[in-house]
């Protein structure tokens, strides 16, 4: 009974096979309509492999911090590669491997924290350059690729779709207009291209949700290629500015004007700035920039930030329900506005909240003799990098090599400073120094 039973289970394993591959036979209609969908595969194979070998993977290395990983991509037969500043922020060293395995050192030629945005350089033969498109025609809905060289493990390809566009409170930048897709974004990809299906990059990608899937964020192209340029050019961006505060357009708002819920509302217009030029006053909605419709005080925000200095407008806004035009005139921020606010990120970013000057009074109080100088900190963030060796009382003496008496001083060489920033520091009787902050 034993082998009739062993026998009969052998016979029917042998023709489970045959019987699923009979059930598994398609009609012709439905091969016909496989065979269509099949083309579509195709050409994410084809734009895989024309786009993969122009990303290059990017190992950044940090004084004392262990080597961080990302993608780029090139974009110049010149060996420029667009990835994000934070892969490269701080970087002693830069190194690309590319997707033949050839490595070269690079160059950061200039980075944008505001937007995330780095250009680095390899000098390198026989590059192939990745084609740029124009995110602006990209639609909600329309199939991309997110490509990326991660950990050196050749290339990495996902797929997905444009989910949304506009985002701008995905990360804490002053300039953000992200595209949102749901093709993963997997670790060492940042930096990577966000591909169409003509094979162009419409996007960078930057960042995901860790606490939920499906949620990815890349810099459209449009925006990346102003800050390439301008890094290129100038080796740094230059940020315009109308001199003007917004804010969103309530419901409240635009029902009070009998108005869409759009736009960005004048909440304050600064002397001497190009909007007070213009005559821009407090309480006008603005709803168009350019040609480009204005959806809310974000993306205002950005339109502004990334035109060329020197350019004229042309403004549409709703001054008292009546719509009205002006021609503004942009104009670069002024270098210590820019320096302010790198200096006020950077500080926020370590943890150092509040100083102030050392004064005599102070000094005494402190225990300070009558001849220390410095910046006296008063409010540290716990659990933050500046709370590891700074505390309220302490006297932060130079920086980057540059004695400094108030916290003017200090903003201007923190927002000045162009590579890793070394502070000097006391406290009572014991000294120290400590490498805090790259640019």
């Amino acid at each position: 009974m034993k082998k009739f039973i062993a026998g009969f289970l052998l016979a029917l394993c042998t023709l489970l096979p045959l019987l699923r591959a009979e059930d598994m036979a398609f009609t012709k209609e439905e091969q016909a309509v496989l065979d269509r969908v099949q083309v579509f595969s195709e050409a994410f194979e084809i734009i895989a492999a024309r786009v993969r070998p122009a990303v290059v993977n990017i190992r950044a290395e940090r004084p004392g911090a262990p080597v961080s990983q990302g993608s780029g991509v090139i974009v110049d037969k010149r060996g420029f590669i667009i990835t994000n500043s934070h892969v490269v922020n701080s970087a002693s060293t830069i190194v690309t491997q590319l997707t033949d395995g050839r490595e070269f050192p690079a160059e950061l030629v200039g980075e944008s924290p505001e937007s995330d945005i780095a250009v680095i350089r390899i000098q390198a033969p026989d590059l192939t350059v990745a084609n740029m498109g124009d995110s602006d025609q990209c639609k909600v809905g329309g199939w991309v690729l997110a490509i990326g060289n991660p950990f050196g493990l050749e290339s990495s390809v996902t797929s997905g779709i444009i989910s949304a566009k506009g985002r701008s409170n995905v990360v804490r930048l002053e300039i953000a207009d992200f595209l949102q897709t749901d093709a993963p974004i997997n670790p060492g990809n940042s930096g990577g291209p966000l591909v169409n299906l003509k094979g162009e990059v419409i996007g960078i990608t930057t960042a995901t949700n860790r606490y939920s899937e499906g949620l990815s964020f890349a810099i459209p192209i449009n925006l990346a290629r102003i800050v390439m340029n301008g890094i290129i050019s100038h080796k740094r961006t230059t940020s315009s500015y109308l001199g003007v505060v917004f804010r969103p357009v309530t419901s409240d708002i635009a029902s009070a004007f009998n108005l869409p819920a759009r736009g960005a509302l004048v909440t304050k217009v600064i002397a001497n700035t190009p909007a007070a030029k213009a005559g821009l006053h407090v309480g006008d909605i603005i709803v168009r920039y350019g040609n480009r419709d204005v959806r809310d005080d974000n993306q205002l925000r950005t339109f502004v930030a990334t035109s060329s200095p020197g350019h004229d407008i042309a403004l549409e806004f709703y001054r008292k329900g009546e719509k009205m035009q002006v021609d503004i005139q942009v104009a670069a921020l002024p270098e210590e506005v820019v320096v302010g606010r790198r200096s006020r990120k950077l500080l926020e970013d370590i943890g150092l909240l509040q100083t102030v000057s050392l004064t005599d009074k102070l000094r005494a109080q402190l225990g300070y003799g009558k001849d220390a100088t410095g910046v006296l900190v008063v409010a540290v963030k716990k659990n933050s990098p500046a709370h590891t060796f700074l505390a309220p009382g302490s006297l932060i003496l130079t920086v980057d090599g540059k004695p400094v008496e108030t916290p003017e001083q200090m903003h201007q060489v923190i927002g000045s400073a162009t590579g890793c920033i070394t502070m000097t520091w006391r406290f009572g009787q014991f000294y120290g120094s400590r490498r805090i902050v790259c640019k």
